[in-house]
This record gives C-alpha cells, structure tokens and sequence, in this order.
C-alpha cells in the first residue's frame, strides 16, 4: 500500500527536498525528533522560520489526524524564542487542547534535549471530509 503522505514535504520520505519528519505517538503528543541540514537555513546556522513554522504545523496536525480525523489549518499564531540551529537534534510535539464539532485547538512546541523551548505555536483546524 502507498502511502499517501509520502509526498508531503513535512513528512513524506518520498519527497527529495522534504524534512522527512517521522513521528509517533506517546500519551497524547505526536512526537518527532529531528536534525536539519543547512539547505534549510535563513540565515547562517540558523533553520528559516517558515520551516520552523512547517515543523510545529506538522506536529499538530498529526496529533489530530491520530485522534480525530484529517484536517486542516486554519489559523496558527507562532512565536519563536531562540534560533533553532541546523546540524543540531530537537524534538517537537503536538497536542490538542480542545474539540468542538469540526473546530479543533492544537498546540505544539519545539524543544533542545535539555527541554529548553526554541518555537512554540497555537492552531485552529477543520475536520475536512476527504
């Protein structure tokens, strides 16, 4: 069987310029850790905030395909706290916060392995029908 996010440029292993980000779930987080390359820095050394952003989306999404469905984002806040810097390990995990109907509230944050927070975001997403 294909899998159908295999292109997805999050984390799709089948996607040549993608993250590759593989994630699983423990209690209620969808968990990945990951080490990027310098092709995705903004700056020197320091990953581009549009990735990061693509990190903590991922992350929620995954949590509420894993719980409740498919969906999609419809308002994410970001707030970035230090440079999260290539060739260096960091984990990101995703929660949702609230479910009511179709509207779902998610959070997820990006931590060193010594539990220092670098990104941390809140979304809105909608169970689609696909």
């Amino acid at each position: 069987m294909v899998d159908e996010y295999s292109k997805c440029f999050a984390c799709g292993q089948d996607n040549l310029v993608g993250l590759k980000l593989q994630f699983y779930y423990e209690n209620d987080f969808a968990v990945s850790k990951f080490k990027l390359g310098k092709e995705y820095c903004g700056y020197p050394n320091i990953i581009h905030g549009g990735i990061i952003g693509t990190i903590l989306d991922e992350a929620m999404a995954k949590i509420i395909i894993h719980k409740e469905g498919e969906a999609v984002t419809y308002e994410m806040t970001t707030t970035y706290k230090k440079p999260v810097c290539s060739m260096t390990e960091y984990e990101v995990k995703g929660k949702i916060v609230s479910v009511r109907r179709k509207i779902i509230k998610s959070e997820a944050e990006i931590v060193d392995s010594n539990g220092n927070l670098f990104a941390k975001a809140e979304g809105t997403f909608f169970i689609v029908n696909v």
